[in-house]
């Protein structure tokens, strides 16, 4: 059996979201963590996707950010995307420089 390339994890607090991506990220399945990330997104205010984890974020990722962030934002709902600079998801993100994406250090 297939391990899949990324798993969330998701720690709710209230109307708080912390969805924490540990693997892959890519074009394989960058549209299904979109769903997942929507679907744990219910009823917040507040979404945190954290890419610490991360081993790998490709154009389609970020295009999914993006697309969550720009959504989101007209839901009235605030969203970061937690990318320390020292991991491959910050540097990566670091060099595009997305307006739309509040990058935060944790």
């Amino acid at each position: 059996m297939n391990e899949p390339l990324a798993t969330l994890k998701v720690q709710r607090n209230g109307d708080y979201v912390r969805v924490v991506i540990v693997g892959e990220v890519d074009l394989s399945n960058a549209t299904e963590l979109e769903r997942q990330i929507e679907d744990a997104r219910s009823g917040a205010s507040k979404v945190w996707v954290d890419l610490t984890p991360v081993t790998y974020l490709d154009s389609r990722g970020i295009r999914v950010l993006v697309q969550l962030a720009r959504r989101l934002k007209m839901n009235g709902v605030e969203f970061f995307v937690v990318a320390p600079l020292d991991s491959i998801a910050g540097g990566v993100l670091g060099l595009v420089q997305i307006p739309e994406l509040r990058l935060a250090e944790g």
